[in-house]
């Protein structure tokens, strides 16, 4: 009986969906709602100033959070040795907490990453490797291609570019060697979506990629298998975005005309120079927001009149599509990015009913949920090649950066340790440390303590 490890997968995934096994560049599709219906709105959401409120909030609530690198060993002291080694490189990266938000923009797009440039630092007293510089990289500019065989390897990542890199003072970037050494192997490809430069495996660490849901799309849908490499908050909500600008538009359109009333002018029926008289009259009085309506009056007594008169607008109409727009589709978006509305804005609660704990034990799930996530991602795109660049040695560390959710009452634990620490129990100094968010000094490094 064959052992299925190392066995690829099987079938491919992209020969799963129709309309993509014939694809020759085996490239993955944009999934994204927004992209796929127009390329504009997916730009214009981003102007939405109460969309971007709740992402950026949900962004801050995990970008925020303490974090610490820590070995799944404690018993292997070259592992605890090398988290706190990892822990001085990681916190000399510049904009640290900026990088962590940055990739936190996978939230809306489904995937983003950051290009990292690693360099030579000094830390303790000793050469290290550590990220030295770092740019954004937008989601919508990543590609992904599928492995033929149906393999477990990570699909190739290639990264949107207008013109070759290769070209002027980088020649190395645009080519590279095959194996047999004889051919040169072009890294800028021309796909379905336009140039694109794929990353070599060597250049796999310089860049960390952090996708949000994870999804397989429906097999009558060739977008929709892009889901597995990310769907956004974006995606998501855009068909409950633009249902809300079309509400806008029609009660914008309502105001404009409508909003200060209607002028109604009469003037004697069949007769042109009343109407054209009349006309004037009321282009010459009409103000912004007032509509201007002609009557020809019929013949009688009072033929030979003109008249104007004014009638109030109705706002009944207008209350009923600004209770769509902000109670229905303003308040369904904010509930799906934040899960819940009282961390945004005011709401009754009721005295001893709960929900406002509900509220609260809601989000907190869903920046653990953020939380973890982008611990993963920082530890296989950032701990773990930080870690292969400055141990060669031990390679294999099990380490890993975690984010601290719930962050502990350091006053009671510090009072509850110094009281156990008297009673004769052993305390990890790193712990205590952590804790309290202070640094190990280095071995070339001066440090304050109570003399021994």
């Amino acid at each position: 009986m064959t052992s299925p490890v190392d066995m690829p997968l099987q079938p491919s995934h992209l020969l799963t969906i129709q309309g993509a096994a014939g694809d020759s560049q085996r490239l993955y599709r944009p999934p994204d709602e927004a992209i796929r219906h127009s390329l504009e709105n997916a730009r214009f959401m981003r102007n939405e100033c109460g969309v971007m409120e709740c992402l950026e909030a949900r962004q801050r609530g995990s970008a925020l959070l303490p974090w610490r690198i820590i070995p799944e060993e404690d018993d292997c002291p070259a592992a605890q040795q090398a988290a706190a080694v990892l822990t001085r490189i990681v916190r000399r990266i510049p904009h640290f907490l900026e990088y962590r938000r940055n990739l936190l923009e996978a939230l809306w797009y489904g995937k983003y990453a950051v290009a990292q440039r690693f360099g030579r630092i000094r830390v303790g007293g000793q050469w290290r490797i550590g990220v030295t510089h770092w740019e954004p990289r937008h989601g919508d500019k990543l590609v992904f291609r599928a492995a033929a065989d149906g393999n477990c390897e990570p699909d190739q990542i290639g990264i949107r570019v207008s013109q070759d890199p290769g070209a002027g003072n980088q020649p190395h970037a645009s080519a590279s060697e095959d194996p047999s050494g004889e051919t040169p192997v072009s890294q800028i490809e021309t796909t379905s979506q336009g140039k694109v430069y794929f990353l070599r495996q060597e250049e796999r660490d310089l860049l960390a990629v952090h996708r949000h849901i994870i999804e397989d799309g429906p097999p009558e849908d060739p977008f929709g298998a892009g889901g597995i490499h990310g769907v956004g908050i974006r995606s998501r909500i855009y068909w409950s975005w633009y249902s809300m600008q079309e509400c806008l538009a029609f009660l914008m359109e309502y105001l404009e005309r409508s909003a200060l009333g209607i002028e109604v002018w009469s003037y004697p029926s069949g007769n042109a120079q009343a109407e054209a008289a009349a006309r004037q009259a009321a282009e010459e009085r009409i103000s912004g927001g007032r509509s201007i309506v002609l009557v020809p009056k019929p013949l009688g007594d009072n033929a030979g009149q003109f008249g104007v008169e004014h009638i109030e607008p109705g706002l009944d109409g207008a209350g009923a599509l600004r209770s769509i727009i902000t109670d229905y589709f303003g308040h369904k978006i904010k509930r799906y990015i934040l899960g819940q509305t009282l961390t945004s804005e005011t709401g009754a609660t009721g005295l001893g009913s709960g929900v406002a704990e509900t509220h609260a034990a809601t989000w907190l799930n869903i920046v653990r949920y953020d939380a973890q996530k982008l611990a993963e991602t920082l530890t296989t795109d950032l701990v773990e090649p930080l870690c292969r660049f400055n141990f060669s040695s031990a390679r294999d560390l099990p380490l890993r950066l975690v984010l601290d959710v719930e962050s502990p009452d350091i006053e009671r634990t510090l009072a509850a340790w110094k009281a156990a620490y008297e009673m004769g129990l052993q305390l990890k100094a790193e712990e205590v440390a952590n804790l309290i968010g202070a640094g190990r000094p280095g071995s070339q490094e001066e440090a304050l303590g109570r003399p021994v």
